[in-house]
Order: structure tokens, then C-alpha cells, then sequence
């Protein structure tokens, strides 16, 4: 039998050719293997005024039977858009907050949160400093059963003025018909809360607390409507308040606040009058809505 002599070539190239095949065995099953853990933002804003802190939330999966990580890090795509921390605690917790406050630019950045072995979260932020970005709509026909065509204008957006604090502030008057004091003839005063334009309105994502404050010079008819749980319930207007948060992909869709309805009949000796809404809304500190409803 003939026999071929190994020669240290044979050996390297033998060897060229079979060190990949083993590396890849033990190589692949490991890497298949290895947990995931995920990074994602629960309801995160995506419209703020200046001067406002959001609190952003993220959730944490682990991998299962793996501890959250002790920090995660965060990181701003523009500088100069939002103060906030590149370096968050957790705290062992899988809900954390990552206060981030606007400051005084109309700009936008991209926020992401990672952590090793994670898929990393982003969501995008923008930041108004003006404040006209975004207008409240009423409702039609003014929040008001048997209204008044009274309106002024009588579209759906206010008069757009500003304060001499540079405070954004639309306005609207709309009136009662019916001289009546049933509990159906009522004034809500919603209204939805939109980003952009009258022309291009769009919606507004993420937690939005509102405050409906009432100031009246006439209106000594004009109570809150009973409601169990309303510090106010029953209650003439003068000096009252309503307050609530909403999470909506749609702006202030939906509210939960008490009618006013009349307390007696108007007549020449009980005449009507007139009261004055003014709607707040923390997240965006330079933005006012005044509505004045007469009957």
C-alpha cells in the first residue's frame, strides 16, 4: 500500500477548513439561546409646552428569571430640546419614570432608553414655545341643549389673541334659547384639544390634566348640576372649579365634567345673565381657552 507523507502544508490547510465548522457547532446554540429583554414607553407625550416636565414612563421586560438592570441610559437625538437625565436608576422596578422638561424652542427630538441585553425604546418629543401649535375646538352647538346661534365666530375655532405675557388665548360667546330650568336644557362646557392647525388639526398623544375654572359677574341663576363626588355639586358657579386628566390618541375627547343648569326662570324680575369658563391645561403653561355663555 502507497502512502502519502503529511506534510505541514496538508496540516495547515486541513486545519484552514476545520476550525471554522467547530467554531460555528459551538458557537450557534449559545447565541440561540441567549434571553431578550424589552424597552417600551407607556402612553409617552408627544407634544409639550416649554417650561413643562413630562414624566415619561417606561416598562421593562426581563428575560425571564432575570432582575432589571440597576440603570438605564437615555439619550437625546437634538441637544438643546428637553432637560432631562442620561443616567436613570430603576430602582429594581419595571414601571420607570424619566422626567424630561421643555425648554424654550420649537423643536423636536428623538428620546431613547437602553440598557445591555435590551432592546432599546424611542419615542419622539416636540417641544412648543409659542403655544400656537395646537387650539381647542367646542363642541356644537356650544355645549348648550337648545343653544343660541349666537356664536362668535361661529366656526368651531375661537378668536385667536394674545396676553401680554405672551400667553396664546382663544375666545368664544354662545348663548341659551329656552327659558326653561328642565334638567335637559343644560351647558357642558368640552371641547377637544387639537396639535397643529385650524386648516391641518391633528391629534394630541399622551396624558393630558385639564382645569376648568368659573369666574362670574352675572350669573345668579346658573348652577352645577348634582353630582355625587363633586366638591361643587348643586352649587351656584361663582368662584368654582372642575379639574381631571385623560389619556387620549384623539386630544380631550372625552371629559368628565358637570353641566350647569338653571336654577330659576329669567324674567324682568329675574333676569338672565352671563358666566365666564377659562380652561388651563399644565402641559402647555401659555395656552388659555375663554368661553362666555349668556342667558
Amino acid at each position: 500500500m502507497t502512502t502519502t507523507p503529511l506534510t505541514r502544508r496538508t496540516l495547515v490547510g486541513a486545519a484552514a477548513w476545520t476550525a471554522p465548522a467547530i467554531a460555528l457547532s459551538t458557537a450557534s446554540p449559545a447565541h440561540a439561546a441567549s434571553p431578550v429583554g424589552v424597552i417600551a414607553f407607556v402612553d409617552a407625550d408627544d407634544l409639550i409646552g416649554s417650561g413643562y416636565t413630562a414624566d415619561l414612563v417606561v416598562q421593562l421586560t426581563p428575560p425571564t428569571g432575570d432582575p432589571v438592570p440597576a440603570n438605564l441610559a437615555v439619550a437625546y437625538s437634538s441637544p438643546g430640546v428637553v432637560d432631562g437625565p442620561t443616567l436613570v436608576a430603576t430602582g429594581g422596578k419595571n414601571l420607570v419614570t424619566i422626567p424630561v422638561t421643555g425648554r424654550d424652542v420649537n423643536r423636536s427630538t428623538v428620546i431613547t432608553v437602553s440598557a445591555p441585553g435590551y432592546l432599546p425604546a424611542t419615542t419622539t418629543l416636540r417641544v412648543t414655545f409659542d403655544d400656537g401649535a395646537f387650539f381647542m375646538a367646542r363642541n356644537a352647538p356650544f355645549g348648550v341643549r337648545h343653544s343660541a346661534n349666537t356664536l362668535n365666530p361661529t366656526t368651531s375655532s375661537g378668536i385667536r389673541g394674545t396676553a401680554a405675557d405672551g400667553t396664546i388665548v382663544d375666545t368664544w360667546t354662545g348663548g341659551w334659547l329656552y327659558r326653561s330650568t328642565l334638567a335637559s336644557n343644560t351647558f357642558t362646557p368640552t371641547g377637544t384639544l387639537f396639535g397643529g392647525s385650524f386648516d391641518d388639526p391633528g391629534t394630541i398623544v399622551g396624558t393630558i390634566a385639564w382645569r376648568l375654572e368659573v369666574v362670574t359677574t352675572g350669573a345668579p341663576n346658573l348652577r352645577w348640576q348634582q353630582r355625587n363626588g363633586f366638591a361643587f355639586s348643586g352649587r351656584a358657579l361663582g368662584d368654582t372649579y372642575q379639574e381631571g386628566v385623560t389619556r387620549s390618541g384623539a386630544g380631550l375627547g372625552v371629559m368628565n365634567v358637570v353641566p350647569a343648569v338653571r336654577a330659576t326662570l329669567s324674567s324682568a324680575s329675574n333676569p338672565g345673565g352671563s358666566a365666564f369658563f377659562t380652561w388651563s391645561f399644565p402641559r402647555f403653561p401659555k395656552y388659555r381657552a375663554l368661553w362666555t355663555i349668556q342667558y
